[in-house]
């Protein structure tokens, strides 16, 4: 490869590595499910035609942030594991305690990788079920229409 070439692909990579960060940052900000292509591109301060050049869509440039995470994942289990050389078990407690320090210090990379978002707003609808019940809404409905439905 001769050197002009070589200062391009160099270019594209750096590029892509940016939009990379700019997508990173703005999924900081409002979180991952909410970011869109346009954020990101004005993140990166790019046009949003140049951004579809990188990342044919959203999906796809969610795969490259997931790639990054799991890279500085792998990193930090790789690092975990030589700490505790003695058991496998040591070094598997080790990369657990890796893994929830991953978790507290990369949140965009975790939401990545575990969908995270979607789930805590799932929990947010259900009921707090410690130290009450949850209300039992089909027994109001079943008392509402008790005459309407034959008992097998």
């Amino acid at each position: 490869m001769n050197y002009i070439a070589e200062r391009r692909q160099e270019e594209k990579e750096r590029r892509r590595a940016d939009l990379i960060d700019a997508a990173e940052a703005v999924a900081a900000e409002v979180g991952i499910e909410a970011m869109t292509m346009d954020e990101v591109a004005r993140k990166a301060r790019l046009s949003r035609a140049l951004l579809y050049v990188y990342f044919q869509n959203k999906p796809d440039l969610l795969l490259a942030l997931c790639e990054r995470a799991l890279t500085s994942l792998h990193a930090r289990f790789e690092a975990a594991a030589a700490q505790e050389p003695a058991s496998g078990r040591a070094q598997i407690g080790a990369m657990g305690r890796a893994f929830v320090a991953f978790s507290r210090e990369q949140p965009v990379y975790y939401d990545a990788l575990t969908d995270r978002p979607r789930k805590r707003l799932q929990r947010a609808r259900l009921p707090a079920l410690r130290g009450s019940r949850a209300p039992d809404h089909g027994r109001e409905h079943r008392a509402r229409h008790a005459g309407r439905f034959h008992k097998a």
